[in-house]
C-alpha cells in the first residue's frame, strides 16, 4: 500500500494537467497514489488524463458532476487507500520540484510532533516562466501591541500566523492523514472560487499538532485568469468572511482565543502598510489617511490591545 495518497481537483485544466501529472512521476519519492477527481470539465481534460491512467497504474480518476474544488477534494479522499500515512491535495495547474516529498515527507518522519508541513514557493506564468512577485503572506504573529513577522529559518507556525493568513496556501501542505481524517474536512461552502478555505482547516489543525514551515520554494504555483474548480470569484470581504466562520466554528468556541482582537490588530497593519504607498503618490492624501488610521486604530484600541498567546 502507498505511503502517500496525492488527490488533484481538475476543472477544465486541459493546458495544464499534463504538465502537474509528470511533476509527479518525476518526484524522487516514488511511494505514491494519485487520485485525479474530474469536476464536470467541459475541455479536453479528462483525455489528458486519460493518457497518464493508461501508463502507470498508481494513477486513478474518477469523474462527478461540477461542485466545486472542495466537494472534489472530499470525493477524492474517499477514493483513497485505507492505508496511506500522509495525504496532499495538488491543484491542476501548478509544478512540485522533484524533491518536494522527500523532504516534506523526511520532515514529518522526523518530527512526530509535527501533524503537517508546508514549503515556500514561487509563482510562475502560464508558460511556465518565473514571474518576480512577492510570496503570498507574510508568517506574522501578535505582539503586546502589534505585528511582527516570523524569521523565514523558524519552522514553527503557530495558530495566530495561520489565521492571518499566512503564506499557508492549501496545496503547499503536507499533512497526516490521521489528522484529516479527524478534521471537519475541506468546507464545501468554498468551493467555487470563495478563498480562505486553508485558513479554516489549518486553524484545526494547528489545535491539535505543530504546523511546520520550511523556507524552501519547492512549489512552482501557477497565476492565470481561471484558477478555481469553477470560476465563480465573487467574495468582496474573504477575511471577514473566515473570520467569522472561524468564529463560530466547534473548535475554536473550545478554546479562549480572542479572535476579534487579533483581526482588528491584522487590519490595522495592513492599512498601515498600504498608507506607505499612499505617501509615494500623493503627500497630502498620505497624511490625511494617516490621520484617519489613527484615529480609528485607537478608537478601537480596547479590542486592539488585548492580550493574543497562541
Amino acid at each position: 500500500m502507498p505511503k502517500l495518497s496525492i488527490i488533484i481537483p481538475c476543472y477544465n485544466s486541459e493546458r495544464f494537467i499534463g504538465k502537474t501529472i509528470e511533476s509527479v512521476l518525476n518526484q524522487t519519492f516514488q511511494d505514491w497514489e494519485l487520485v485525479i477527481v474530474n469536476d464536470g470539465s467541459t475541455d479536453n481534460s479528462v483525455e489528458e488524463i486519460v493518457r497518464f491512467v493508461q501508463l502507470d497504474e498508481r494513477i486513478k480518476l474518477f469523474s462527478i458532476e461540477n461542485g466545486g474544488v472542495n466537494r472534489a477534494r472530499n470525493f477524492g479522499y474517499s477514493k483513497i487507500s485505507p492505508t496511506s500515512e500522509y495525504l496532499h491535495f495538488l491543484d491542476s495547474d501548478d509544478i512540485i520540484l522533484p524533491e518536494f516529498y522527500t523532504i516534506l515527507i523526511g520532515f514529518l518522519d522526523s518530527n512526530s510532533d509535527y501533524g503537517a508541513v508546508f514549503s515556500n514557493h514561487t509563482f510562475i506564468n502560464e508558460i511556465g516562466e518565473q514571474i518576480p512577485t512577492p510570496n503570498w503572506g507574510e508568517r506574522l504573529t501578535p505582539t503586546r501591541f502589534w505585528l511582527r513577522e516570523i524569521p523565514e529559518n523558524d519552522i514553527f507556525t503557530p495558530l495566530s500566523s495561520i489565521v492571518l493568513w499566512c503564506k499557508m496556501i492549501e496545496p503547499m501542505v503536507l499533512m497526516q492523514r490521521k489528522l484529516f481524517d479527524e478534521s471537519n474536512r475541506w468546507d464545501e461552502s468554498f468551493g467555487f472560487g470563495r478563498i480562505g478555505e486553508g485558513v479554516i482547516l489549518f486553524s484545526e489543525f494547528a489545535l491539535k499538532t505543530k504546523v511546520g514551515y520550511l523556507n524552501k520554494s519547492l512549489y512552482h504555483y501557477r497565476r492565470h485568469q481561471n484558477q478555481s474548480s469553477q470560476s465563480k470569484i465573487n467574495e468582496i470581504k474573504p477575511l471577514d468572511i473566515t473570520f467569522n466562520k472561524l468564529i463560530n466554528s466547534d473548535f475554536i468556541k473550545k478554546t479562549q482565543i480572542n479572535l476579534i482582537s487579533l483581526q482588528y490588530r491584522y487590519k490595522a497593519y495592513k492599512i498601515s502598510k498600504s498608507l506607505l504607498f499612499q505617501f509615494r503618490n500623493s503627500p497630502m492624501i498620505g497624511i490625511k489617511s494617516t490621520l484617519n488610521f489613527i484615529y480609528k486604530y485607537f478608537k478601537s484600541s480596547r479590542l486592539i490591545f488585548q492580550k493574543f498567546k497562541v
